[in-house]
């Protein structure tokens, strides 16, 4: 009975993770239609070696930086009273189910991104980083996702989390999103947060 279960989440969780793809995708890949290949209009700092995380306060940056050979998910705070072993093993069967779903975003875009990656972290700590195949307008495609944050962030809170949730994952949860350029320039990133009730 486990096993229908997991394969209802399974689908659940794709179809979830599809959909908040596909509207980022859709969003950027827009932007990069207008982008003038002649003239990138790339605002980049140096990137420093640490991680940081932006807050629901301040808005990304897009910052120059070499994509990250190995994405780390942002830490989590949380304290709860749960196994953090049983829940790390969770989460990474979490990652496995979004892994797979990559497929699907393969080809309902098959050309739109070289690289896509799912790292897990500390305790309900999850990361994706994603590398578009071909070079845009990194200001616009910025531009795009801060535009598209408000409805990300109502998908990611009310599907994504709760789908974690049901999938037995418990206490602070975190998802960061990275998406480079493919000269490795950062055009967006963004954490989003769901703290335990």
């Amino acid at each position: 009975m486990q096993k229908s279960t997991l394969g209802f989440r399974s689908n659940t969780i794709k179809n979830a993770l599809i959909a908040t793809l596909a509207a980022a995708a859709l969003t950027v890949g827009l932007a990069a239609c207008s982008a003038d290949d002649n003239k990138p209009n790339i605002t980049a700092k140096p990137s420093t070696s640490e991680s940081q995380t932006p807050d629901a306060s301040s808005e990304p940056e897009a910052t120059e930086t070499a994509a990250p050979e190995e994405t780390v998910a942002p830490e989590s705070t949380d304290t709860g009273d749960y196994d953090a072993e049983a829940q790390a093993e969770l989460l990474e069967k979490y990652a496995d189910l979004e892994r797979a779903s990559f497929d699907a975003v393969r080809e309902m875009y098959p050309d739109l991104y070289s690289e896509m990656a799912v790292e897990t972290g500390d305790a309900g700590a999850i990361a994706f980083t994603f590398t578009y195949a071909e070079q845009m307008d990194v200001s616009a495609s910025k531009a795009s996702f801060d535009a598209q944050l408000p409805q990300m962030t109502t998908q990611i809170n009310d599907e994504v989390f709760p789908l974690m949730r049901d999938f037995g994952l418990e206490g602070d949860l975190a998802i960061t999103y990275q998406y480079f350029a493919p000269d490795n320039v950062l055009i967006w990133e963004y954490t989003f947060e769901s703290l335990d009730q």
